[in-house]
């Protein structure tokens, strides 16, 4: 357990220290929400992948200490470096739960900071992510991923894919910049065209539908295209043990060839909605007209109705990146499912969706719930990272820190969504369990002595004892 690594358990020596009366520091000790959390990282082995090396090493302060207090503000959710003093740095429990010693907590590493001792200050924890490659940062969330596959917490089949732009100002080096004009009205009524432009990060995430895991994820400048990432995220997740069935994305993804490897190269059905413009989607509005004589498939409920239109061959794009040279045989065909009316209202011909997909048509409505599914990005992930998790409130304006910033509240974000399962919550017991059984003693409160290097674990009975001010009677603990 990586949060008693800094101290020795010594019960005799801090025994006799408390019948000297010359310990350091005690604490009652129980277990709350980040106990919890890090009791599932430490379960399933992510706790462990903190321990990065970085490009620089401070002499006094481990790196994984670093990393892991970053950790603990953001399962604090703290929205801001300067909230480290006042909410973390003060709570000497949740230091030396990250691993802190008595004297590193009482004295401290810095003496900046208006003159006042911390641990460590604001800045340093923020100078740390800087010296984390990106691989080092990227490595820390695949390989978390993979831990939470391997203890069977991701196992979704369907995901969805999309992208969200994470703003910063023209200060930031790494990030990228993106120009957009848009027409407005004054309040005289005059037209004018008004020129913005926009600075940020590209975050792309492959999601699960079911698990809500971030099982991929990308970080480019604002204004990259997306469509490029699909195959390799999709490759990445696989590598992580992800079995990846069905792949729903919206219309900035319908690129022929793209679609053509997920289903040929990766076996992967995706399911992308056709632009109005597509010859495409004329071709199945006009076969879901029952009247045609076409062999469409038509289902409804009380507010939707789907025709699933099958064998499609006027995509063009749709076809392999080597434009299909030299090759013989019947076209690559896909399917369609046309809705017609959606919430219970009938929706004209020119503004039908319609959604290709390599899928079976025969249930056209389970095409549509699934497709629904997409939309969950918007509120159930980028929303979420930037409101509850500020993703957006970067510790520096170094690119390796925001990068750092990034995998770490994503991994994190992972965590919490384990954490809410059934399974996540029995390996936390489990953590739990075994951090009472080893650390201790079994008991849900005791008090934690701590001298300068070593620690030891006392019933409250016991420490009376110890301290010259026994009970008359006891309960728990027999002398």
């Amino acid at each position: 357990m990586l949060r008693w690594a800094a101290y020795v358990r010594n019960q005799e020596t801090v025994a006799a220290a408390i019948a000297r009366k010359e310990y350091l520091d005690m604490t009652p000790t129980g277990v709350g929400v980040v106990d919890e959390f890090f009791a599932l990282m430490a379960e399933v082995g992510i706790l462990a992948r903190l321990a990065v090396e970085g490009t620089y090493q401070r002499r006094m302060v481990p790196m994984v200490l670093l990393v892991t207090t970053y950790s603990a503000r953001i399962i604090c959710g703290l929205s801001s470096q300067n909230q480290l003093a006042t909410h973390l740095f003060r709570d000497a429990g949740l230091l030396r739960l990250i691993g802190f010693t008595a004297k590193q907590v009482e004295e401290g590493f810095s003496r900046r900071g208006k003159g006042r001792m911390r641990p460590i200050h604001k800045n340093t924890v923020a100078d740390a992510l800087e010296r984390l490659g990106r691989e080092e940062s990227e490595g820390i969330h695949s390989g978390a991923v993979r831990d939470l596959v391997k203890a069977r917490l991701v196992e979704d089949r369907v995901f969805s894919m999309d992208g969200t732009e994470l703003h910063t100002t023209e200060s930031y080096k790494g990030a990228g910049s993106v120009e957009s004009s848009r027409d407005v009205t004054d309040k005289w009524g005059r037209a004018k065209r008004v020129t913005s432009v926009r600075h940020g990060y590209l975050l792309l995430s492959l999601r699960g539908v079911e698990s809500g895991t971030v099982v991929a994820a990308e970080v480019g400048a604002i204004g990259t295209a997306e469509h490029p990432h699909v195959i390799p995220m999709v490759r990445a997740a696989r590598e992580a043990g992800v079995r990846l069935s069905v792949l729903v994305v919206d219309g900035a993804y319908c690129v022929g060839d793209l679609l053509w490897r997920l289903k040929h190269e990766e076996r992967v059905d995706f399911i992308v909605p056709a632009d109005s413009s597509m010859s495409v989607t004329e071709d199945a509005r006009s076969l879901a007209v029952p009247d045609k004589g076409s062999d469409a498939v038509v289902e409804k409920d009380r507010e939707v109705t789907a025709v699933g239109v099958k064998g499609l061959t006027t995509y063009s794009a749709y076809r392999s990146p080597g434009n299909g040279k030299g090759r013989r045989g019947p076209k690559a065909t896909l399917n369609a499912v046309v809705v017609t009316r959606w919430k219970g209202k009938e929706v004209p011909r020119e503004e039908q969706r319609v959604l290709i997909t390599s899928l079976s048509v025969e249930h056209p409505l389970g095409v549509v719930q699934l497709y629904r599914k997409r939309a969950e990005m918007e509120n159930k992930l980028h929303r979420e990272l930037k409101q509850g998790w500020y993703i957006e409130r970067f510790p520096s304006k170094a690119h390796l820190a925001c990068l750092a910033h990034i995998y770490l509240t994503l991994t994190l974000y992972n965590v919490a969504c384990a954490y809410k399962t059934e399974r996540g919550q029995e390996l936390a017991n489990r953590g739990i369990r075994r951090l009472r059984a080893e650390h201790l003693g079994g008991a849900a409160w005791v008090l934690v002595v701590y001298t300068e290097a070593e620690y030891g674990i006392f019933d409250v009975e016991e420490f009376a004892l110890l301290s010259g001010n026994p009970p008359k009677r006891f309960h728990r603990y027999k002398p």
